[in-house]
Protein backbone atom coordinates (compact mmCIF):
# COMPACT_ATOMS: atom_id res chain seq x y z
CA UNK A 1 0.00 0.00 0.00
CA UNK A 2 1.52 3.53 -0.84
CA UNK A 3 1.88 5.47 1.85
CA UNK A 4 -0.30 8.46 0.06
CA UNK A 5 -3.59 5.53 0.24
CA UNK A 6 -2.50 4.67 3.97
CA UNK A 7 -2.96 9.01 5.03
CA UNK A 8 -5.83 8.99 2.89
CA UNK A 9 -7.49 6.28 4.63
CA UNK A 10 -6.48 7.16 8.02
CA UNK A 11 -7.68 10.73 7.57
CA UNK A 12 -11.61 9.36 6.51
CA UNK A 13 -10.92 6.97 9.27
CA UNK A 14 -10.27 9.83 12.00
CA UNK A 15 -13.48 11.97 10.21
CA UNK A 16 -15.37 9.04 11.34
CA UNK A 17 -14.43 8.66 14.75
CA UNK A 18 -14.11 12.12 15.47
CA UNK A 19 -17.46 13.24 14.18
CA UNK A 20 -19.62 10.53 15.83
CA UNK A 21 -18.11 10.89 18.84
CA UNK A 22 -18.54 14.86 18.57
CA UNK A 23 -22.28 14.41 17.21
CA UNK A 24 -23.03 11.92 20.24
CA UNK A 25 -21.40 13.29 23.15
CA UNK A 26 -23.54 15.54 25.67
CA UNK A 27 -21.23 18.17 25.53
CA UNK A 28 -20.23 18.48 22.10
CA UNK A 29 -23.30 17.42 20.60
CA UNK A 30 -25.36 21.05 20.95
CA UNK A 31 -22.48 22.62 18.94
CA UNK A 32 -22.84 19.86 16.19
CA UNK A 33 -25.37 21.34 13.94
CA UNK A 34 -22.83 24.68 13.84
CA UNK A 35 -19.94 22.71 12.63
CA UNK A 36 -22.21 21.50 10.28
CA UNK A 37 -23.28 24.73 9.02
CA UNK A 38 -19.46 25.59 8.84
CA UNK A 39 -18.36 22.86 7.00
CA UNK A 40 -21.04 23.49 4.28
CA UNK A 41 -19.74 26.74 4.06
CA UNK A 42 -16.15 25.84 3.89
CA UNK A 43 -17.56 23.53 1.02
CA UNK A 44 -18.86 25.67 -0.95
CA UNK A 45 -16.01 28.45 -0.32
CA UNK A 46 -13.76 25.41 -1.32
CA UNK A 47 -15.48 24.28 -4.62
CA UNK A 48 -15.84 28.43 -5.93
CA UNK A 49 -12.29 28.47 -5.62
CA UNK A 50 -10.97 25.40 -7.31
CA UNK A 51 -13.72 26.18 -10.28
CA UNK A 52 -11.10 29.43 -10.47
CA UNK A 53 -7.92 28.08 -10.34
CA UNK A 54 -9.28 24.68 -12.32
CA UNK A 55 -8.54 27.84 -15.06
CA UNK A 56 -5.61 29.69 -13.48
CA UNK A 57 -3.38 26.67 -12.21
CA UNK A 58 -1.63 23.36 -13.37
CA UNK A 59 -3.54 20.13 -12.81
CA UNK A 60 -0.99 18.99 -10.14
CA UNK A 61 -2.29 21.79 -7.61
CA UNK A 62 -6.15 20.96 -8.82
CA UNK A 63 -5.64 17.65 -7.69
CA UNK A 64 -4.87 18.90 -4.43
CA UNK A 65 -7.77 20.99 -4.04
CA UNK A 66 -9.83 18.48 -5.22
CA UNK A 67 -8.74 15.81 -2.10
CA UNK A 68 -9.37 18.48 0.44
CA UNK A 69 -12.79 19.20 -1.39
CA UNK A 70 -13.38 15.94 -1.10
CA UNK A 71 -12.83 15.76 2.36
CA UNK A 72 -14.26 18.53 3.18
CA UNK A 73 -17.50 17.15 1.53
CA UNK A 74 -17.52 13.40 3.29
CA UNK A 75 -17.32 15.49 6.58
CA UNK A 76 -20.19 17.60 5.62
CA UNK A 77 -22.16 14.52 4.95
CA UNK A 78 -20.96 12.48 7.93
CA UNK A 79 -22.46 15.93 10.38
CA UNK A 80 -25.60 15.79 8.40
CA UNK A 81 -26.38 12.18 8.84
CA UNK A 82 -24.92 12.75 12.72
CA UNK A 83 -27.10 15.64 13.20
CA UNK A 84 -30.14 13.71 12.22
CA UNK A 85 -29.68 10.06 13.83
CA UNK A 86 -26.79 8.24 12.62
CA UNK A 87 -28.37 4.61 11.65
CA UNK A 88 -32.23 6.55 12.52
CA UNK A 89 -31.46 9.64 10.15
CA UNK A 90 -33.97 9.64 7.12
CA UNK A 91 -30.81 10.70 5.76
CA UNK A 92 -28.90 7.57 5.98
CA UNK A 93 -28.65 6.65 2.43
CA UNK A 94 -26.24 9.44 1.91
CA UNK A 95 -23.25 7.37 3.74
CA UNK A 96 -23.88 4.46 0.85
CA UNK A 97 -24.15 7.58 -1.73
CA UNK A 98 -20.45 8.67 0.12
CA UNK A 99 -19.00 5.34 0.22
CA UNK A 100 -19.69 5.07 -3.47
CA UNK A 101 -18.14 8.06 -4.23
CA UNK A 102 -14.79 7.75 -2.17
CA UNK A 103 -14.69 4.33 -4.58
CA UNK A 104 -13.84 6.57 -7.84
CA UNK A 105 -11.75 8.57 -5.84
CA UNK A 106 -9.50 6.82 -4.22
CA UNK A 107 -8.04 3.05 -3.90
CA UNK A 108 -10.29 0.32 -2.59
CA UNK A 109 -8.15 -0.45 0.65
CA UNK A 110 -8.98 3.56 1.15
CA UNK A 111 -12.70 2.90 0.97
CA UNK A 112 -12.39 -0.03 3.34
CA UNK A 113 -10.93 1.63 5.85
CA UNK A 114 -14.01 4.66 5.84
CA UNK A 115 -16.26 1.34 5.70
CA UNK A 116 -14.89 -0.34 8.80
CA UNK A 117 -14.88 2.50 10.67
CA UNK A 118 -18.24 3.44 9.75
CA UNK A 119 -19.46 0.02 10.88
CA UNK A 120 -17.34 -0.36 14.00
CA UNK A 121 -19.05 2.87 15.45
CA UNK A 122 -22.28 2.02 14.46
CA UNK A 123 -22.25 -1.42 15.75
CA UNK A 124 -23.46 -0.07 19.62
CA UNK A 125 -26.21 0.80 18.12
CA UNK A 126 -27.32 -2.48 16.47
CA UNK A 127 -30.99 -3.89 18.40
CA UNK A 128 -32.04 -0.40 19.24
CA UNK A 129 -34.87 -1.11 16.77
CA UNK A 130 -35.00 -4.16 15.21
CA UNK A 131 -31.79 -6.65 14.95
CA UNK A 132 -32.73 -7.93 11.56
CA UNK A 133 -33.07 -4.50 10.17
CA UNK A 134 -29.71 -3.55 11.64
CA UNK A 135 -27.71 -6.12 10.58
CA UNK A 136 -29.18 -6.27 7.64
CA UNK A 137 -27.65 -2.14 7.32
CA UNK A 138 -24.25 -3.16 8.51
CA UNK A 139 -24.26 -6.31 5.78
CA UNK A 140 -25.19 -3.65 2.94
CA UNK A 141 -22.62 -1.12 4.30
CA UNK A 142 -19.89 -4.36 3.49
CA UNK A 143 -21.34 -4.11 -0.11
CA UNK A 144 -20.59 -0.59 -0.54
CA UNK A 145 -16.72 -1.52 -1.08
CA UNK A 146 -16.92 -4.35 -3.73
CA UNK A 147 -19.74 -2.40 -5.30
CA UNK A 148 -17.65 0.99 -5.70
CA UNK A 149 -14.81 -1.38 -6.64
CA UNK A 150 -16.62 -3.09 -9.56
CA UNK A 151 -18.71 0.31 -11.23
CA UNK A 152 -15.37 2.34 -10.44
CA UNK A 153 -13.25 -0.39 -12.57
CA UNK A 154 -16.46 -1.22 -14.88
CA UNK A 155 -16.49 2.58 -16.24
CA UNK A 156 -13.12 3.17 -16.21
CA UNK A 157 -12.82 0.40 -18.34
CA UNK A 158 -15.49 1.69 -20.65
CA UNK A 159 -13.91 5.02 -21.13
CA UNK A 160 -10.62 3.50 -21.81
CA UNK A 161 -12.32 1.12 -24.54
CA UNK A 162 -14.03 4.32 -25.70
CA UNK A 163 -10.31 5.87 -26.27
CA UNK A 164 -11.47 9.28 -23.91
CA UNK A 165 -9.15 7.97 -20.78
CA UNK A 166 -5.94 6.04 -21.02
CA UNK A 167 -5.47 3.94 -17.56
CA UNK A 168 -1.32 4.03 -17.10
CA UNK A 169 -1.07 0.68 -14.94
CA UNK A 170 -3.27 -2.14 -14.58
CA UNK A 171 -3.54 -3.44 -11.07
CA UNK A 172 -1.19 -6.86 -10.93
CA UNK A 173 0.60 -7.89 -8.00
CA UNK A 174 2.56 -11.10 -9.58
CA UNK A 175 5.58 -9.28 -11.27
CA UNK A 176 8.61 -11.03 -11.91
CA UNK A 177 11.03 -8.21 -10.87
CA UNK A 178 11.69 -4.42 -10.49
CA UNK A 179 11.40 -3.80 -14.29
CA UNK A 180 8.24 -5.71 -15.17
CA UNK A 181 6.77 -3.83 -12.61
CA UNK A 182 7.82 -0.78 -13.59
CA UNK A 183 7.22 -1.54 -17.62
CA UNK A 184 3.44 -2.32 -16.02
CA UNK A 185 3.11 1.71 -16.44
CA UNK A 186 2.47 2.43 -20.27
CA UNK A 187 4.28 5.96 -20.33
CA UNK A 188 7.37 4.42 -18.89
CA UNK A 189 7.17 1.39 -21.23
CA UNK A 190 6.68 3.61 -24.12
CA UNK A 191 9.46 5.41 -23.11
CA UNK A 192 11.69 2.89 -23.15
CA UNK A 193 10.78 1.78 -26.11
CA UNK A 194 11.78 4.55 -27.40
CA UNK A 195 14.66 5.58 -25.62
CA UNK A 196 16.78 3.02 -27.35
CA UNK A 197 16.57 3.58 -31.02
CA UNK A 198 16.46 7.35 -29.83
CA UNK A 199 19.70 6.79 -28.52
CA UNK A 200 21.31 4.73 -31.04
CA UNK A 201 20.08 7.94 -33.76
CA UNK A 202 21.97 10.30 -31.44
CA UNK A 203 25.49 7.89 -31.02
CA UNK A 204 25.55 7.55 -34.73
CA UNK A 205 25.19 11.02 -35.43
CA UNK A 206 28.14 11.51 -32.78
CA UNK A 207 30.24 9.18 -34.50
CA UNK A 208 29.25 9.85 -38.58
CA UNK A 209 31.14 13.02 -38.75
CA UNK A 210 34.22 10.99 -37.64
CA UNK A 211 34.30 8.90 -40.15
CA UNK A 212 36.54 8.66 -43.16
CA UNK A 213 35.37 6.34 -45.22
CA UNK A 214 31.99 6.71 -47.40
CA UNK A 215 31.24 3.15 -47.01
CA UNK A 216 30.79 3.55 -43.09
CA UNK A 217 29.51 6.74 -43.52
CA UNK A 218 26.32 5.15 -46.07
CA UNK A 219 26.42 2.43 -43.30
CA UNK A 220 26.03 4.53 -40.48
CA UNK A 221 23.61 6.54 -42.79
CA UNK A 222 21.37 3.51 -42.84
CA UNK A 223 21.04 2.64 -39.26
CA UNK A 224 19.90 5.99 -38.64
CA UNK A 225 16.92 5.70 -40.92
CA UNK A 226 16.31 2.03 -39.57
CA UNK A 227 16.17 3.25 -35.85
CA UNK A 228 14.06 6.46 -36.86
CA UNK A 229 11.61 4.27 -38.37
CA UNK A 230 11.22 2.00 -35.75
CA UNK A 231 10.77 5.28 -33.25
CA UNK A 232 8.03 6.41 -35.41
CA UNK A 233 6.75 3.13 -35.51
CA UNK A 234 6.62 3.02 -31.55
CA UNK A 235 5.13 6.67 -31.74
CA UNK A 236 2.28 5.33 -34.24
CA UNK A 237 2.07 2.29 -32.17
CA UNK A 238 1.18 3.98 -28.94
CA UNK A 239 -1.11 7.18 -30.47
CA UNK A 240 -3.50 4.25 -31.62
CA UNK A 241 -3.60 2.27 -28.80
CA UNK A 242 -4.38 5.56 -26.87
CA UNK A 243 -6.73 7.23 -29.12
CA UNK A 244 -7.85 4.99 -31.44
CA UNK A 245 -7.05 6.36 -34.74
CA UNK A 246 -3.89 6.98 -36.32
CA UNK A 247 -2.95 10.50 -36.25
CA UNK A 248 -0.20 11.43 -38.27
CA UNK A 249 1.60 9.74 -41.41
CA UNK A 250 4.99 8.84 -40.72
CA UNK A 251 7.14 10.73 -43.03
CA UNK A 252 8.43 9.46 -46.14
CA UNK A 253 6.03 6.49 -46.38
CA UNK A 254 3.64 6.62 -49.35
CA UNK A 255 0.00 6.60 -48.46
Amino acid sequence: MKLQQIIEGTILALLVLVIYLFTINPLTKPYAIYALILSLIFFSLLYLISLKRHHQLDWRIHGQTLRILVFAFATAILLWVGNTGWVFSPFFYLLYILGLSLGFLFSTSVTFSFVIVLIAVLLPQIGEVSTHFDYLTVFSLFLIVPLSYFLSHTFLKMKEKEKKILILEHEKNNFQDKVEELLNNKVIRFAAELREPVNDIRQLALYTPKSHSQKEIEANRKKIIASSERALSAISQFEEETTGRKLLKSPGKKK
